[in-house]
């Protein structure tokens, strides 16, 4: 006896048929997408070896308000203004893979308090990396190059590698070790 087959229906839109309905680049919509801070979920389907990106109702329904905002003339510096996406702060750290509380924020212009607050991130977030560094340099463990670039700042780039007074060496794929040398001011 032969079973049908089943048609299963995934919830949730493509990202890639949603592009080709909404009429637009797919450079514009991936920056409404970062824009947005919208993450597609990748999911595994029958026709494709590699994650598929989809959408959920909410954000479809968000990203087709701001198409049509774009279909009608605005710009996307004038989506990024409305947005405020260029004053959103977020501190992440790759070694303990998570974010740190209260982390990720939007300073208003004239909020003097969330400045303040946002103030306190990045030196929360930059005495993380001094830590991290020193914890580098003394026990000589090796790093993935996502953590250096943390730690540092900027990715690392060729074999060697220098950056405030920090020494990288690559070890073999994907590991660094550091150093620290000493910096010499004239």
């Amino acid at each position: 006896m032969e079973l049908p087959l089943a048609h299963v229906e995934i919830d949730g839109t493509r990202l890639s048929e949603w592009q080709l309905s909404s009429g637009l680049s797919r450079s514009t919509m991936y920056e409404l997408l970062k824009l947005l801070k919208i993450r597609p979920e990748g999911r595994r389907v029958a026709t494709s070896r590699k994650l598929v990106s989809y959408l959920s109702a909410d954000q479809v329904q968000l990203l087709e308000q701001w198409s049509a905002a774009i279909k009608k003339g605005a710009t996307l510096p004038q989506i990024r203004e409305r947005i405020g996406s260029s004053e959103i702060v977020s501190v992440v750290n790759p070694i303990l893979s998570e974010t740190i509380p209260g982390s990720s924020q939007t300073v208003q212009d004239g909020d003097l308090a969330s400045e303040l607050e946002a103030a306190e991130l990045a030196v929360s977030d930059l005495a993380s990396r001094l830590e991290a560094a020193g914890l580098a340099v003394s026990s000589g463990l090796g790093l993935t190059t996502k953590e250096v670039a943390w730690i540092l700042g900027v990715n690392p780039g060729g074999a060697f590698f220098s950056r405030g007074g920090i020494t990288c060496t690559k070890t073999g794929r994907n590991c660094w070790l550091l150093a620290s040398r000493k910096v010499r001011f004239f």
